[in-house]
């Protein structure tokens, strides 16, 4: 006589066994890919800091370069200067119907400030960098933070007095990520050539007008 073995009990076994080390291998899976995510974060973070701070070094220096006039007063941010570019350019707007006037060279302005904006979505207050055509406390959009994955802030943009009187724009521009882990300082100068008049807190420091 010939018995047939139930084979749904050995299956019910091997499930109950198998369950285990399924479970396990996902969470093993699951950690593995939070931890990856987060060191991308991280990384991503990181370099969106190096890049906003180079990014505004960059075009303070390029505007430094040729400007004409400069004034530095207190931003409304604490540890913080305002500066104020007036330069020579080029006009793009037509004015009759002779080429030339589409080289009409005229003076334009620019400024960078520090604004701590209130936030819609979250109580905490971040500084960032505002460049505007004119100066109107009209500011619209920042160059500096915003950024979901890596908000940044800054910790201070201030300009040395004394090495104005050189012509020599001597910048600190320190910029941080909101969470304090990293922190991107600049400590940079440019020379300024076709500098003439220079006001610094009020105070004029050149004045070759």
């Amino acid at each position: 006589m010939k018995f047939k073995l139930d084979e749904r009990g050995f299956v019910l076994a091997e499930f109950a066994i198998a369950l285990p080390l399924l479970i396990l291998l996902l969470y093993a899976l699951g950690t593995v890919t939070v931890s990856g995510l987060k060191i991308a974060r991280e990384q991503v973070a990181d370099y969106a800091l190096e890049t906003e701070a180079q990014y505004v070094i960059d075009r303070i220096t390029t505007e430094a370069r040729a400007a004409h006039t400069v004034k530095i007063k207190n931003s409304d941010s604490a540890n913080a200067d305002e500066i104020f570019f007036v330069y020579h350019t080029f006009s793009d707007t037509l004015e009759g119907n002779h080429p030339m006037n589409w080289a009409k060279d005229i003076l334009d302005q620019r400024r960078y400030t520090v604004h701590s904006p209130t936030s819609t979505v979250s109580t905490k207050r971040f500084s960032q960098v505002y460049a505007e055509r004119k100066e109107d406390d009209q500011l619209t959009n920042p160059i500096t933070g915003d950024i979901s994955f890596g908000q940044t802030t800054v910790g201070e943009l201030k300009f040395d007095k004394e090495k104005l009187r050189s012509k020599i724009l001597h910048i600190k521009f320190k910029l941080r990520r909101a969470d304090l882990k990293q922190t991107v300082e600049f400590n940079t100068a440019v020379y300024m050539p076709d500098c003439k008049k220079i006001i610094y807190h009020g105070e004029t420091i050149l004045d070759e007008e």
